[in-house]
C-alpha cells in the first residue's frame, strides 16, 4: 500500500533516478506533490539516448513548463486549468501515453489523445483507472479519458504486472542453457508472440 501522509519537506533529492530506465513516470506524481519535478536524463542501459521530446510536449499541452541542461531536465505545473486537454502524437510513443495518462489523472482532466501507445503496459494503468471510476475509452486511434463524477470512496486494489521484457529476457537464459524453469508474475497474454517466437 503507497500512502503519501508524510508533511510535504521540499523537492525530494532524485539523483539516483540517473540509473533507472523508465525514471520519468515519477514526474506526474512529483508535479501532483511538490508543483514541480527535477529529475537526471534516464539511464540503466546502453543503448542510446532516450527522447523525451514527447513528454515535454505532454506537459506543456497541460499547461506546464519544462526546462532541460546537460544534467537532466525539470518540469513546473503552472497553473492549474481546467478543461479537455487534446494531444496527438506523432507516433505510438509509450512513454509519452503513460505520462500523459498520469498527467490526467493528477489533474483530474479529460484527455484525448490521438496515436496512442495501447502496450500491455498501459492498459494495466487504464485497467488502474477504471477501478478508481475513470472512464476509460481506448481505441487504435483515440486514447479518452474522463475523471470519476464523484470521489472514490475505498481504496482500490491494484497489482503491478511483471515486466514483459525482464520475463522475456530470463526465458532466453534459460533456454539459451538448455534449463528449465518456470517465470511468474507475467501475464501469459503479454509474452504470447514472444513465445511463440521461442517455440
Amino acid at each position: 500500500m503507497v500512502l503519501p501522509t508524510e508533511a510535504s519537506r521540499g523537492l525530494p533529492d532524485l539523483a539516483q533516478a540517473a540509473q533507472i530506465r523508465a525514471s520519468y513516470y515519477l514526474v506526474p506524481a512529483l508535479l501532483a506533490r511538490y508543483g514541480q519535478a527535477r529529475l537526471p536524463w534516464p539511464g540503466g542501459c546502453r543503448i542510446g539516448a532516450r527522447g523525451m521530446e514527447l513528454h515535454f510536449k505532454v506537459y506543456e499541452a497541460f499547461g506546464d513548463r519544462s526546462r532541460q541542461d546537460s544534467s537532466g531536465y525539470s518540469i513546473e505545473a503552472l497553473t492549474s486549468h481546467t478543461g479537455t486537454v487534446s494531444i496527438a502524437l506523432p507516433f505510438r510513443s509509450r512513454g509519452a501515453t503513460v505520462a500523459a495518462t498520469l498527467r490526467a489523472l493528477t489533474t483530474g482532466r479529460p484527455l484525448r489523445l490521438g496515436q496512442p501507445n495501447l502496450s500491455a503496459e498501459v492498459l494495466s494503468v487504464l485497467d488502474a483507472l477504471s477501478s478508481v471510476g475513470w472512464e476509460t475509452r481506448a481505441g487504435e486511434h483515440v486514447l479518452a479519458l474522463s475523471p470519476p463524477s464523484s470521489s472514490p470512496t475505498a481504496p482500490a486494489a491494484w497489482t503491478v504486472p511483471g515486466d514483459k521484457i525482464e520475463a522475456a529476457t530470463l526465458a532466453c537464459a534459460i533456454a539459451a542453457t538448455r534449463g528449465t524453469a518456470r517465470i511468474n508474475g507475467v501475464q501469459g497474454k503479454d509474452v504470447g508472440p514472444f513465445m511463440a517466437a521461442l517455440h
